[in-house]
């Protein structure tokens, strides 16, 4: 598909990742806009071709107006917190800042994600927030989307490993128990498995 659109292929090397995908839609062009009911709380915004980019800003009122209509006898069972601190990020911070908080947290000092100049204290903050907030399964992509570790060049190859190990070694989780995103998306298997358990019983 891509060579009916370029007319010269990247070669191979210089590409980072590839995707396809698939946008179903009707016959009729139009937009499937609605709340469900089953299961409740949904709601389907399907069937959004080109124009959606800019029909996004009435869509997105249109949306919050359906599920306004319908929580309006819902009352949530903790005070929202509109705003919360970012996860501070060493990379943005001028070298006065960083060195202060790299003092109070060495973590903060050490990189993981080389790409994208993310530290473990940044990784491990990320975590921590998750684990407050009810996350059931910790996951290598939960973490990627909040501190964008493994979005670089390499797409996770170089940094992801160092996660995952700090997962187990800081936070105790198996690292055959390490997902991409739960379900059965696991990141360790066999060898990796064996391995560590002959290395004894802490493994």
């Amino acid at each position: 598909m891509a060579a009916k659109i370029l007319r010269k292929l990247p070669p191979r090397n210089k590409v980072i990742k590839t995707f396809a995908g698939l946008r179903p839609e009707l016959g009729t062009g139009a937009f499937i806009i609605k709340f469900r009911e089953k299961p409740w709380g949904f709601v389907e915004a399907a069937g959004v071709r080109s124009p959606g980019l800019t029909a996004a800003p009435a869509i997105g009122r249109y949306v919050s107006k359906l599920v306004l209509e319908r929580l309006d006898n819902v009352r949530p069972k903790q005070k929202w917190r509109r705003h919360r601190p970012a996860i501070p990020r060493p990379a943005y911070m001028n070298e006065r800042d960083r060195d202060k908080l790299i003092k109070e947290n060495p973590d903060y000092g050490w990189i993981i994600c080389v790409c994208r100049k993310v530290s473990l204290g940044e990784i491990i903050e990320a975590v921590e927030r998750m684990k407050k907030i009810g996350v059931p399964v910790i996951t290598l992509d939960g973490i990627k989307f909040r501190t964008h570790s493994m979005c670089g060049d390499c797409q996770g190859s170089q940094c992801r490993p160092h996660i995952a190990y700090m997962l187990w070694k800081r936070l105790g989780i198996k690292p055959w128990k390490i997902s991409f995103k739960g379900g059965g998306s696991k990141y360790a298997y066999s060898e990796v498995k064996a391995l560590l358990r002959r290395g004894g019983s802490n493994a």
